[in-house]
């Protein structure tokens, strides 16, 4: 449905927020790196907050902390794709990062850019061939697991 929705709406920003949606559910199946930091390493960070920082910065610091293992989402999206075998060419991750870009100034309450609507259609694609390639993939572990 969202990727229905980033193919068909008129406002390219409405299009730019339901394909990252949509890639954002998608890249949920591509796990993560491992962990850089193990539990005693960041609960002593939590503790040893830097006194010459403000309050504003502290709890700027400690959200960081708690999110120091997650795996970024680009990475998470070419591990599915890998996962999936999808071919991504490096002017699809290009592209996907400048869209990416708006987006996260739509997010983070800034101006956007002007979207390039041929990026946004080759981003559209893109998302297009991964959930197909993820779906023949489920496919052909059904039918395997149904043998």
């Amino acid at each position: 449905m969202l990727w229905f929705g980033a193919t068909t709406a008129n406002n390219p920003y409405e299009r730019i927020t339901l394909l990252w949606r949509a890639l954002e559910l998608y890249a949920i199946g591509g796990g993560r790196t491992g962990k850089l930091f193990d539990a005693d390493t960041i609960e002593r960070l939590r503790r040893e907050v830097p006194g010459w920082l403000d309050e504003d910065q502290q709890d700027r610091y400690l959200g960081w902390v708690s999110r120091l293992n997650e795996t970024p989402l680009m990475a998470r999206l070419r591990q599915a794709a890998e996962l999936h075998r999808v071919p991504v060419e490096k002017e699809e991750v290009e592209v996907l990062g400048r869209v990416r870009k708006i987006r996260n100034e739509m997010e983070h309450g800034h101006p956007p850019s002007a979207p390039d609507l041929t990026d946004i259609d080759r981003a559209v694609a893109l998302l297009g061939r991964l959930l197909v390639f993820w779906g023949s993939k489920e496919s052909a572990v059904s039918e395997q697991q149904a043998d």
